[in-house]
């Protein structure tokens, strides 16, 4: 069985946040699919790529402030995307808050 890859527009999950959010790119990188752009393990920018996720509980209910520098883990170990592994729903991203990101295909 495949994995799902992810485009612009799927949901988001932190296990510290209190709302889900959509993953989203600007520019993308070339590779569309039903017309939405995929993405990859460096599409990890706090609000370019990452909303915020409602209220921290981490940070006893104040508001989202994504904080993830690095890159995006569990991704495609043979499809890359702009030079980058393509994103999977698989995929995971931690956030230095607590919280761990992750795709709801």
């Amino acid at each position: 069985m495949g994995k799902d890859y992810v485009v612009r527009g799927m949901q988001l999950r932190c296990t510290s946040g209190s709302a889900p959010g959509k993953i989203t790119t600007s520019t993308g990188h070339g590779v569309l699919y039903k017309g939405e752009p995929l993405l990859n393990a460096n599409d990890h920018i706090p609000m370019v790529n990452l909303p915020g996720f409602g209220n921290c509980l981490n940070l006893q209910g104040c508001k989202c402030m994504t904080a993830t520098p690095l890159a995006w883990m569990n991704c495609s170990t043979n499809h890359l995307i702009d030079g980058a592994p393509a994103l999977t729903t698989s995929s995971k991203c931690i956030c230095l808050l607590g919280g761990v990101i992750s795709i709801q295909g």
